[in-house]
């Protein structure tokens, strides 16, 4: 500013630079008390420090009536200004706490404003901070002892004053939004807000995962995309989690309850993304990044799970197994469907292996007397007995032969059998294996073979419906105008099922308008997600899901009410099913 003002007054260079020499000894103390202020701001961004009093103070003043909340928020104002006394940097870190806390106090959004205002900068010839404050008394050689002991009298009229102005903006509810209550204006609607200004990207994200579909464990550019999008939200992103390339984690907010979003990516051989997931993984992100605002003013955890290779390894199977997901108060996610609907569950999948093992011979020996065991004899026994019994069960149960010998002069010594055994229950799910395993094992016995019972294939579980957490997703949806379905039959299987058991979880459906008798798992149905049907459903599912969010982060009873429900569907279970040895 000096350079400018000598150039205008014409000064010459030469005069100009012996002036700025003159003037350096007494300007070092100033530049050094802004390099102080500066320290002090650093420390405390960097620390979190900052992010730990808002937290703190958004947890006690919304609990106060609406006349003291003013007044603390007031307060808060004034106090954040010793700290920042930046405007801006005032405007970016306390009013996305400030408007929300407002809001669900139910007071006016131009009151918010009103306090901001106030609370901003009359401080800023006090404060120690203020680089531009201290330059000046250095310069003009005033102790800041003396000037503080002077000007406090003055600054503390000036506090009664705006507190005076803050209250009577309350009283007489200022601004346009008379009452943000009895308009119906609600968080649920800056939700929707929220949601249509990150709708864009989370599109483009999808459209790209469509573009380039990658199969499971090889989604490197769907996972960074994602990982990189949550990074630029605030979320503290973790990669290769449990050791699993394409999978991570990333974490926003702290304290309880933690909420959980779950993400998949993975494409399927040949249809691509013919089961939707290039939008599952945008809707649970674009879900947690909107609750945002929600964490801060109430607190709570939001964490982002990416999970990859659903359709094969199924890797959630895995991470439940190693206790990652243990850290959760709830798991959410939305699948992409033909129709909207929560209660539809699905049939869990346990793969089982039986093998035989005799002894061999040349089949000539064989026959009464002969040492001879035969491995196949036993298989055919052991499938045949299973084809008998599966009719009193209630479940899927095929298998195939896997095994049974090379040629038709050698006396197998190993044979064995593959299942698939699908139930809508895991109570049922443990009985069938229960029963089905006593018959295979009376089938080896009785033909003298050994037995060894093995899992060729992580199982996957039926789903653990949780009528609180599904009430709550039907009634966002409503909201939104949307209709939910009930449907009956539960054809699909999902590693979500082995979360539910584990953490109370929604997997619920989100609808496709337009996608009435096109399957999943083809490539008709991959196309759907990218049209602009599948872009209404994106926006849908975020809303839907960040509401479900915001429910269970603001009602704690809600909360009380889902562990409440997935106790009591364990308890069922268990209560319902045999022996859980055979897992």
């Amino acid at each position: 500013m000096g350079i400018v003002v000598g150039f205008v007054a014409r000064v010459a260079s030469t005069a100009l630079a012996a002036c700025s020499a003159a003037a350096w000894p007494t300007s070092r103390p100033g530049a050094l008390a802004v390099g102080f202020a500066r320290g002090i701001l650093i420390v405390l961004e960097g620390g979190n420090i900052l992010h730990t009093i808002l937290y703190g103070a958004s947890g006690l003043l919304t609990s106060l009536p609406s006349s003291l909340t003013v007044l603390g928020m007031y307060v808060f104002q004034n106090f954040l200004n010793l700290l920042i006394p930046s405007a801006s940097g005032q405007a970016a870190t306390s009013l996305p706490i400030l408007l929300p806390m407002g809001d669900m106090a139910d007071i006016t959004r131009q009151t918010t404003c009103i306090i901001f205002q106030i609370g901003n900068g009359l401080s800023n010839i006090l404060v120690p901070t203020s680089g531009t404050f201290m330059v000046a008394l250095t310069m003009a050689k005033v102790p800041y002892g003396k000037w503080a002991k002077w000007f406090i009298p003055l600054l503390g009229l000036q506090f009664a004053a705006g507190a005076v102005l803050v209250l009577i903006a309350n009283a007489i509810r200022l601004g346009p939004n008379v009452s943000r209550k009895k308009e119906g204006i609600s968080m649920k609607e800056t939700i929707q807000t929220a949601a249509e200004s990150f709708l864009p990207a989370l599109w483009a994200m999808s459209r790209a995962m469509y573009d380039h579909p990658e199969l499971g464990l090889e989604e490197v550019n769907s996972s960074r995309m994602l990982r990189e999008w949550l990074a630029e939200q605030g979320f503290k992103v973790e990669e290769n989690f449990h050791g699993l390339p394409t999978a991570f984690r990333a974490v926003y907010g702290s304290g309880r309850p933690v909420l959980g979003f779950l993400c998949e990516y993975d494409a399927l051989p040949e249809v691509g993304h013919g089961c939707g997931h290039d939008l599952i993984g945008v809707v649970s992100a674009g879900a947690a990044a909107v609750l945002r605002q929600t964490v801060d003013a109430v607190g709570g955890t939001l964490i982002v799970y990416g999970t990859p290779d659903e359709e094969i390894t199924c890797t959630k199977v895995q991470l439940t197994d190693e206790g990652a997901f243990d850290e959760l108060d709830v798991a959410l996610m939305l699948h992409p469907y033909q129709k909207t609907c929560g209660r539809m569950g699905s049939i869990g999948i346990y793969p089982v292996q039986y093998e035989f093992f005799g002894k061999k011979c040349h089949a000539n020996e064989a026959g009464p007397g002969s040492d001879c065991i035969n491995a196949l004899d036993a298989a055919v026994a052991a499938y045949l007995s299973v084809n008998q019994v599966k009719q009193y069960l209630d479940a899927n149960i095929y298998g195939i032969l896997n095994s049974g010998g090379t040629l038709p002069n050698i006396i197998p010594d190993y044979a064995s059998l593959r299942y698939y055994i699908r139930c809508d229950q895991e109570w049922k799910t443990r009985q069938a294996v229960e029963r089905i395993n006593r018959c295979v094992q009376g089938a080896a016995d009785s033909m003298g073979a050994e037995l060894k019972i093995t899992q060729y294939l992580c199982p996957t579980q039926p789903l653990l419906l949780n009528e609180p957490l599904l009430d709550a997703y039907e009634a966002n949806m409503a909201a939104l105008g949307e209709p939910v379905v009930v449907e009956e039959a539960n054809r699909l299987s999902t590693d979500a099922g082995n979360v539910s058991f584990r953490i109370p979880t929604l997997h619920a459906m989100l609808g496709i308008h337009g996608c009435g008798g096109v399957d999943l798992h083809t490539e008709e149905f991959a196309a759907r997600t990218v049209t602009e049907e599948g872009r209404e459903a994106t926006r849908l599912g975020v809303c839907a899901l960040a509401g479900v969010g915001y429910d269970l982060l603001t009602r704690p009873e809600l909360l009380e009410a889902v562990r409440a429900d997935f106790q009591r569907g364990i308890r069922e279970q268990d209560e319902k099913g045999v022996s859980s040895s055979c897992y």
